[in-house]
């Protein structure tokens, strides 16, 4: 059997080779020891000095917000992956939706944009695989990728039946979907390199109010150090390199380690109660990605993550529902 920490740091490298750190969910087949109290409140400490250090806003106004009191809380977060894809179609504003009746915490969007600037939510750099048309989201315009049939190719028997067929769904607009949900949480990767989308996506949360609670993640290292720079108390996640430098701390580096972020997003079947420990002790949030059954789920909670990514957030409420 292979060890966690050789499957996580096997399972990275296979993601930089393989997919230019696009963030593939490897194959697609479906990123306490001390008192969470305590490291809840030195996160929200940090926060809250990163905003004062940026007081007055930047070049859109944005007036800098601490990270949304949920994503700090010691509640096991329902993320909704991909909106739930397995009862909808996957980043359609329907799977969002019922991501949101069945009891998701956060929507997670995958973001692109348009040729002609427009932020949509979709997992591959092309529309091949989940729309009846075909080419890269960048090279097309918005009425282009708005007139694709978003629900063609989703099918919950293997292909038997397509019942999402010429229903009307498109591709969601994250505009539209941040304006229908005022009040939710959003967990946001970032897809797109080149040319690269971080001021568009900023400037876009920062008119909706919503940069506290949305975790910002990307493989890309560059990309993260980025939207950082641009956004200092946005809530991010570990980009591909700060993962695998993490993950190779020896015991004694990890003691003094400091997080460059507040979250940490693993592939699910590397996450063992020791990296659950190691990550709470040096105050990192684990959201594991992405589980689908509920045993998984059962397993996971019971080690202590902090959130899940799934396609099927209806199932994971009902577990964790008292």
């Amino acid at each position: 059997m292979r060890q966690p920490e050789l499957m996580f740091g096997a399972w990275v490298a296979a993601v930089a080779l393989l997919s230019g750190c696009s963030g593939s969910d490897a194959a697609d087949a479906g990123g306490v020891g001390v008192d969470a109290a305590t490291a809840d409140a030195a996160t929200a400490d940090a926060a809250t000095a990163d905003a004062a250090d940026v007081a007055g806003g930047d070049a859109w106004g944005y007036s800098p917000r601490p990270i949304s009191p949920l994503l700090l809380s010691n509640q096991v977060l329902i993320i909704a992956h991909r909106g739930g894809r397995t009862v909808r179609p996957g980043h359609t504003q329907a799977a969002y939706e019922e991501a949101v009746a069945v009891g998701a915490h956060l929507l997670e969007m995958d973001l692109h944009r348009t040729s002609d600037g427009v932020l949509v939510a979709i997992h591959d750099a092309t529309v091949d695989r989940t729309t009846d048309g075909t080419g890269l989201v960048k090279e097309m315009t918005w009425p282009q990728l708005a007139k694709l049939d978003a629900g063609y190719t989703w099918s919950a028997d293997g292909g038997k039946t397509f019942p999402y067929r010429g229903k009307g769904l498109r591709v969601a607009r994250a505009d539209e979907t941040l304006a229908a949900f005022p009040n939710l949480h959003f967990s946001v990767e970032l897809k797109q390199f080149d040319p690269p989308i971080v001021d568009d996506v900023m400037q876009l949360f920062e008119q909706h109010d919503a940069v506290h609670r949305t975790i910002f993640a990307s493989f890309s290292d560059t990309t993260i150090q980025a939207l950082r720079k641009r956004s200092p108390v946005a809530p991010t996640a570990m980009a591909l390199g700060e993962m695998l430098i993490y993950q190779g701390l020896s015991d004694v580096e990890r003691a003094a380690y400091t997080p460059p972020c507040v979250f940490v997003q693993p592939p699910w079947e590397s996450v063992t109660a020791a990296f659950v420990t190691a990550a709470h002790k040096v105050g990192l949030k684990v959201h594991p990605w992405t589980i689908n059954k509920p045993k998984d789920m059962q397993t996971l909670i019971a080690l202590g993550v902090d959130g899940l990514f799934t396609d099927d957030p209806g199932s994971l409420a009902k577990l964790l529902a008292p």
